[in-house]
């Protein structure tokens, strides 16, 4: 992992870039006046994380756009809930304040703010990422977003951010130790390609859900284990979700009950 940062940089954004590569195990290396490319073709590198005034961006070789932390729609869900609205997740979860809830496929972390914000301070939210980019960046946007309001923020600032192979965690977890254990993985087939998803999709783990890790997050469960997939996947009967909850025409929550 090489970390640089924008061509005009303040000793912050300097302290924080030689402080990233430390922490994720890469090494720095002076932007001076180099493009992006020109550094990917100088140094061979393929990973980039790059600290600029405008914020922190992950680029891949051969990916046209960056990776960049957004919490998505989750602002706006949080607003519709203070509204008197309901949102589908965490009705399906049956969320209530001072639950526990467990996202093992974290990525920016919109499903977890509103867990987050449902559960309140008297709950707990833990998101797991696998990829150490993506948990770095997310930890940090979790913690210094502005663009929000005082409760999404607060509800950010509640989630712990985990690296690591959710099911190696999970093996690792006391039994009964969440109310909710949740699964949003990187669906097969995109319902959009928009830039930044498809900026995402190029860290994310591929993998698929295996029946161990479902098995698994049932014993670390209370209530329920739950995952949103697409509409008509195949991975909801091949991991044992037979309670099918369909949101939209491209998006179902499948529920096993504990």
């Amino acid at each position: 992992m090489w970390v640089t940062t924008g061509l005009a940089p303040t000793p912050a954004l300097l302290h924080q870039a030689k402080d990233a590569a430390v922490n994720l195990r890469g090494r720095y290396v002076e932007r001076k006046d180099l493009s992006i490319q020109d550094l990917f073709q100088r140094y061979g590198m393929d990973r980039l994380l790059v600290f600029t005034r405008k914020g922190l961006f992950a680029y891949r070789n051969g990916v046209e756009k960056p990776a960049f932390f957004h919490p998505g729609l989750a602002p706006l869900r949080i607003k519709n809930l203070i509204r008197g609205d309901t949102d589908k997740m965490a009705e399906v979860a049956e969320l209530m304040e001072g639950d526990s809830f467990l996202d093992c496929t974290l990525g920016w972390g919109a499903d977890a703010v509103v867990a987050s914000f449902v559960v309140g301070e008297k709950g707990k939210v833990v998101g797991i990422e696998a990829n150490e980019v993506i948990a770095y960046m997310t930890k940090i946007g979790l913690s210094s977003w502005e663009d929000a309001d005082p409760p999404v923020k607060e509800a950010m600032g509640r989630i712990e951010v985990v690296t690591g192979d959710h099911g190696d965690i999970l093996k690792r977890l006391p039994t009964g130790s969440f109310d909710v254990v949740y699964f949003d993985p990187m669906f097969r087939e995109p319902v959009a390609n928009s830039p930044g998803l498809v900026a995402l999709r190029s860290w994310a783990d591929p993998s698929p859900l295996r029946r161990e890790t479902i098995e698994e997050a049932l014993r670390v469960c209370r209530r329920k284990v739950m995952m949103k997939e697409r509409t008509g996947s195949d991975q909801f009967g091949k991991l044992g979700f037979t309670s099918l909850e369909r949101t939209s025409a491209t998006i179902t929550f499948g529920v096993i009950e504990k």
